[in-house]
């Protein structure tokens, strides 16, 4: 199972403790930013909520992972220390809402966001995440608003939702390049490892937005 993890330490992440579970096979970092923010490759039988809670527990930071699905997909999970919790599916350059198991992230937050249909509970949430993260200058929420859904919020949890309109994304891109995408939307752009796979991400990322 492989897993695209962005956090902050103040460490380099393969010597955080809590991500030296035995269900965690291998981690290196493939991109990183001064202030302490890096994206890992985390190889392992972790799936990537329970790596993402981990994460939060190690770091005391917020913190998000890409599960990578294979194909062209991959589901999006972020926590922080303060309960705020979202999740977005990619498939085929489309984007979701990810309807989180409420005994897993259930928090006083979710509660009080309970009446907002999902794609505005869902904006709100990664508002807040951005803003305890500290991510609020360089980040484009408004930018993440067109691609969800707007479909009422009737569905169960893990039902997969993915906006049916394909004029908002005619040109399937490689989920690497929608995973950059989103992380510049929350101000997570971060300097790639040369030689890495993530490397390649950005530089088709960066030829695709030209």
């Amino acid at each position: 199972m492989r897993n695209l993890l962005v956090a902050r330490a103040t460490a380099p992440l393969p010597t955080i403790a809590a991500l030296n579970a035995s269900e965690v096979a291998d981690v290196e970092v493939w991109a990183r930013r001064d202030d302490g923010w890096q994206l890992a490759r985390v190889d392992g039988d972790l799936a990537g909520r329970d790596l993402v809670v981990q994460a939060v527990a190690g770091t005391s930071f917020p913190a998000l992972v890409a599960q990578l699905l294979g194909g062209n997909c991959a589901a999006v999970s972020a926590w922080s220390p303060a309960g705020v919790a979202w999740g977005l599916w990619l498939a085929d350059s489309r984007l979701g809402i990810q309807h989180h198991d409420t005994s897993f992230f259930a928090t006083e937050l979710d509660r009080d966001l309970s009446g907002l249909a999902a794609p505005a509970r869902t904006l709100r949430q990664i508002a807040l995440w951005i803003e305890e993260a500290g991510l609020g200058a360089d980040s484009d929420v408004d930018a993440i608003a067109p691609l969800l859904p707007t479909v009422p919020d009737s569905r169960k949890p893990h039902q997969l939702v993915i906006n049916p309109d394909p004029e908002s994304n005619p040109t399937v891109r490689p989920v690497g390049v929608e995973i950059c995408r989103i992380l510049c939307h929350l101000g997570l752009t971060l300097a790639a490892v040369p030689g890495t796979w993530w490397a390649e991400v950005v530089n088709r990322a960066h030829a695709s937005w030209d």
